[in-house]
């Protein structure tokens, strides 16, 4: 026989984390809507200069005057963006630093992934320590147990040890004013170049379309080929 002494008590766990749940979607939608329009004043780049530069705060592999440039705009909650990173990272690997340059900017679409924000200023953080790729690589790797938890922020906190941050330091810059001034520059300049879905990658300024991994190898060496001909 069922037993139905506890009925009452689970019901009503399950309607309050029903409404955590709803409320925080509901204010991470409001941030959105913030967001794209109140950006820092005078720190978000003009389109051209989002497509045609390698910025000194950007975080990049290669060098910033290199003549190809794929940059990628990035949500660490999307499923796709963890597809992707992989494939990114070997493919940076495999090119010269003399002529290819990869640009990692931030693009956390509030409005479907309530932790992605979270997430970009605790990346954003590890960078202050020295530990952006690293922490960038480790929160890829473990998306599916921070993505849904309801303790996202503790789940990425034991991750960060595990790289050797300091988690007070880390948990301070992560709130921190600077930090999310730069999220958020990234993310309204995503906005401001027309981009709506994740991961958007760009050559020197262009966004492609990938139909596959050999692909976005072809389209990279062909930008190359084209650069050394000029």
């Amino acid at each position: 026989m069922e037993n139905t002494h506890h009925k009452p008590d689970h019901f009503m766990r399950n309607l309050f984390i029903s409404l955590l749940v709803v409320i925080g979607l509901l204010l991470g939608f409001n941030y959105w809507q913030k967001v794209k329009t109140e950006a820092p004043s005078g720190e978000v780049p003009t389109v051209a200069e989002a497509k045609n530069m390698v910025r000194p705060q950007d975080h990049f592999i290669g060098k910033a005057d290199a003549k190809v440039v794929l940059t990628e705009y990035a949500d660490l909650q999307c499923p796709s963006c963890k597809a992707f990173e992989p494939i990114l990272t070997k493919l940076t690997a495999s090119k010269s630093s003399e002529s290819f340059a990869y640009v990692y900017r931030y693009f956390p679409l509030i409005n479907i992934h309530s932790h992605a924000l979270l997430a970009a200023h605790y990346n954003e953080a590890a960078a202050i320590q020295d530990k952006f790729w690293e922490m960038n690589h480790l929160l890829y790797d473990k998306q599916s147990e921070w993505g849904e938890s309801l303790d996202a922020e503790e789940k990425i906190k034991v991750y960060a040890q595990t790289i050797g941050l300091d988690i007070k330091k880390l948990v301070s810059d992560a709130n921190s004013q600077s930090v999310a001034d730069k999220v958020n520059t990234s993310l309204v300049e995503a906005n401001k170049l027309g981009l709506t879905s994740t991961p958007s990658l760009l050559i020197n300024g262009v966004k492609i379309t990938i139909k596959s991994e050999q692909d976005l190898i072809d389209q990279v060496n062909k930008a190359i080929a084209n650069s050394k001909k000029k």
